[in-house]
Formats: C-alpha cells, sequence, structure tokens
C-alpha cells in the first residue's frame, strides 16, 4: 500500500486536532475545578423548590415552593416582596473579587459567629447550592461569601449595584409572611356579616347563594332593589386587603383586644370555615385607641389595629380596607 504526502499531512492535521481538541477539553474540567466556588448564581429560577436559611442560635427558615405558591416553615402564606428579591439574589449574585490573604484569617473568623447558611435545593429535593454569608466589606461595595467545602472567601454582589445583599436573606420570620387581612375568593364567599356596635342601623348581612345576592339590614331584614352590581363590588374587595403590618407582640394587644371594636367583619366561606376581624381605630395625636362618639364620627381615621380570629394582630391604615369600611348606607347608593 502506498501513501503519498497528502495521506500523511491530512494524518498529522486530523492528529493535532485530536490533540487540541483534549487539551481544551483537559483544561476546561481544569478550569471548571478551580472556579466551581465561585458560581453561587442559580440559572434557573424554575429549578428552585426549597430554600432553608441558618442563621447561628436561630431556627432555620424553610421556604417551599407548592404549587407556584410560597410557604413559609410550612404553615405560613409569604409576603411577595421579600421572597421575589431572594429568588433576584439566587439568581443573579455574582462574584466582583477575591480578598486579599492577609484577610482571610479575620474573614473566615467572622464566618465562623456570624454567618448564614444557605441551601437551596430543586424539585426531587436535590441540592442546587450550599453556601454561607458573611459580613459586609469595609467598602461597602459587597458581601463575603464562601461556598460549602471552600476554603477560599469571595466578594459577591448584585449586578444591579446593590451591595449588601446579605439584607435579601436575614430577614426575621414575621417580615416573609404575608401581612393580609383577608385573602378570599369571591366565589368561596358565603355570607358576610358587618357589625357597627356604636351605629347599629349601619351593620348589615351580604349572603352569597350560587348566582344570587342577598342584603339585609341590622334587623335581618332582606333589603330589596338593593345594587347588585354594588354588592359584586364589595365582595371582590375581599380578594386581597393589605395591612402595614403584622403586630403580634404589640404590648397593648391585649388590652385592646377587650375594646369594643369599630366595626367587627365576620365572613364565612362555603366550607364552614370562618374568619373574623375587629377593627380599632387609633387617634393620631394620643396615638391610642379612640372610641369616643366625638372621634367616630369625625372620620378622620389615619391607621386601626385589626384583631383576627386566628390569632394575629395587624396595622393598617384605613385607606387599606377600601370597601370594607362600607356601612349600609353605602351598599344602598344608586
Amino acid at each position: 500500500m502506498k501513501f503519498n504526502k497528502w495521506t500523511y499531512i491530512i494524518a498529522a492535521l486530523c492528529l493535532l486536532g485530536l490533540i487540541l481538541i483534549w487539551t481544551q477539553y483537559n483544561n476546561k474540567g481544569k478550569m471548571e475545578k478551580l472556579t466551581w466556588d465561585r458560581k453561587f448564581a442559580i440559572d434557573d429560577v424554575s429549578s428552585i423548590s426549597k430554600i432553608i436559611l441558618t442563621k447561628k442560635g436561630s431556627e432555620p427558615l424553610v421556604l417551599s415552593n407548592n404549587n407556584n405558591k410560597w410557604i413559609l416553615n410550612g404553615k405560613y402564606d409569604t409576603y411577595a416582596s421579600p421572597v421575589n428579591n431572594l429568588l433576584e439574589a439566587l439568581t443573579k449574585i455574582q462574584m466582583s473579587s477575591i480578598p486579599p490573604k492577609n484577610s482571610y484569617d479575620e474573614i473566615i473568623m467572622e464566618f465562623a459567629s456570624y454567618a448564614l447558611k444557605v441551601q437551596v435545593f430543586d424539585n426531587n429535593e436535590n441540592v442546587l447550592r450550599v453556601y454561607y454569608i458573611g459580613g459586609v466589606t469595609d467598602d461597602e461595595s459587597g458581601v463575603y461569601m464562601m461556598m460549602e467545602g471552600s476554603k477560599q472567601p469571595y466578594v459577591v454582589k448584585l449586578p444591579a449595584g446593590v451591595s449588601n445583599v446579605r439584607a435579601r436573606y436575614d430577614i426575621e420570620e414575621i417580615f416573609w409572611r404575608d401581612r393580609s387581612l383577608f385573602k378570599i375568593d369571591q366565589n368561596q364567599i358565603k355570607q358576610i356579616k358587618v357589625i357597627f356596635p356604636f351605629y347599629p342601623q349601619e351593620s348589615f348581612t351580604v349572603i352569597q347563594d350560587k348566582e344570587q345576592l342577598v342584603l339585609k339590614d341590622y334587623k335581618e331584614n332582606s333589603v330589596k332593589d338593593a345594587n347588585k352590581s354594588l354588592l359584586k363590588k364589595y365582595l371582590l374587595s375581599y380578594t386581597e386587603v393589605g395591612t402595614e403590618s403584622i403586630e403580634n407582640t404589640n404590648p397593648e394587644r391585649s388590652q385592646i383586644s377587650t375594646m369594643t371594636p369599630y366595626v367587627k367583619i365576620a365572613v364565612t366561606l362555603i366550607n364552614g370555615s370562618e374568619s373574623i376581624v375587629d377593627i380599632y381605630p387609633i387617634n393620631e395625636l394620643t396615638g391610642k385607641i379612640d372610641l369616643s362618639k366625638e372621634f367616630l364620627q369625625g372620620k378622620t381615621f389615619f391607621r386601626m389595629f385589626g384583631n383576627r380570629n386566628d390569632g394575629e394582630f395587624f396595622l393598617l391604615q384605613y385607606s387599606q380596607l377600601g370597601d370594607l369600611a362600607y356601612g349600609l348606607s353605602d351598599l344602598l347608593r344608586k
């Protein structure tokens, strides 16, 4: 068998190509081994199913995605804003620099006492990331992070320029929680009973039976020719009623709960469950609950407390009640 020079040239080129491919693959593998602990960001936000945040001296906070609804510690609905901020951090954080070696000991000692551990899992409980968050850098340009299994700390930040990324992770349980006074599908409402103890003639009941809406006055008499479109709008207002904050540890809560409320709202669902809220107006001049005749008649309400029958105590603005502040006379408008 004879070989011409082109056969040797082609063979040499093929061999050279194989050598280059092998070299690139080998270098890539080495580079991945060197940089695995720098990739803090998770590529696909939809792959994140559970997040565990653990800080020394505190119970772990567990955020779980249940059918696209984030639940805290297996029992509380969550507030969308901090969850969205956390998911953005999980998917967009990036290493910005390597701290100087002479600072390693101090940084790692800080991790030992101050670090927040972050564990992220996918839908099959596979670990996506485990890393630790330390403090903010001296120039406040980022925070120190270190991947579990690594001995190398890094300075990490968000591309948007948010320096204290830790603030998106290090949040007290109460601030992760949904702060809605009501969050009810109007189609699940069977009855709403509203009582104004100081103005009983403004009390009313709305009953929903399939497509029928019945309005009753404070004497439980059916109101003829009730404005059905207004009643539908009223029921729709219960879809989500926000508040400023959850105030379960308010020292005046026990005393306030013994007072007669300005208004009591009781919502009964088709499944038989009931949500009852007592509303107490605050006089901004004194900072105290004011149930005096003069104050109630003036209706110069700004903030109010809401005491719910499931044990939650809220601070809210009067404007957040919206249509829930209606009395019977409001529902009788044509």
